[in-house]
C-alpha cells in the first residue's frame, strides 16, 4: 500500500503506549525535548548505572512527552512545529517495538490507513523508514533503564521485558 497521510491527527492523539501494567509516552531524544512544555517532559531510557542505595541510570538517552494529545496540534490537525517536529512524528506510521516478545519494526494501527492493512507494507521513502527504525532501534538497544510514567521509579529493561513476557504468556493462556 502507498501512504498518503489523510491528515485525520491520529498520529498526534491517544499517544500513551503500554507495556504491561506500564505507560510510556511519546520517544523524545534530548535535542528534541526541548520542542515541549518543560512540564510535559519526563525521563524515559537511561543506560549504565550509579547509586547504591537507590540504583538508577548514569546517563538519560530518552525523553518522552507525558500527554494523552501532542500539545502542537492545531484544530485543523496540522502541526504547529512540523518542519522540526520528532523523529517519531516524521516516522509515523512506521513505529518500533516489542511484538510477541520480538523488537519489530512495524505499522501503527493508530494510523486511519493501517487499521485494516496491518500486515501489509507501507511504501513510504525507504531511505528515511529505515534509518528511523535503526537509530530508534539503537535507542532501544543501548537502554539499560526505563521509567514509566505511572511509576516513579527507574526499572531495569530486563525486568520490565520479563514482566511482558509473562504477561503475554498468560494471556495465550487464557486466550481463545
Amino acid at each position: 500500500m502507498i501512504f498518503k497521510c489523510r491528515r485525520c491527527g491520529s498520529c498526534c492523539k491517544n499517544l500513551f503506549e503500554t507495556m504491561g501494567r506500564h505507560r510510556f509516552g511519546l520517544l523524545l531524544t534530548p535535542k528534541e525535548a526541548g520542542l515541549f512544555p518543560r512540564e510535559l517532559v519526563k525521563p524515559y531510557m537511561g543506560t549504565e548505572r550509579k547509586g547504591k542505595s537507590r540504583p538508577r541510570p548514569a546517563q538519560i538517552i530518552a525523553y518522552q512527552l507525558d500527554a494523552e494529545n501532542c500539545p502542537h496540534l492545531e484544530e485543523d490537525n496540522s502541526c504547529r512545529i512540523y518542519d522540526k517536529r520528532p523523529l517519531s512524528c516524521q516516522a509515523f506510521p512506521v513505529h518500533i517495538g516489542l511484538v510477541e516478545g520480538e523488537l519489530t519494526v512495524y505499522a501503527s494501527t493508530r494510523c486511519e490507513l493501517t487499521k485494516d492493512n496491518k500486515d501489509e507494507l507501507i511504501e513510504m521513502d525507504r531511505e528515511t523508514m529505515n534509518a528511523t527504525a535503526r537509530i530508534q532501534k539503537e535507542i532501544i538497544q543501548l537502554t539499560q533503564w526505563m521509567r514509566p510514567l505511572n511509576e516513579n521509579r527507574w526499572i531495569p529493561t530486563e525486568e520490565l521485558a520479563y514482566e511482558y513476557l509473562k504477561e503475554l504468556a498468560a494471556q495465550q493462556k487464557v486466550a481463545p
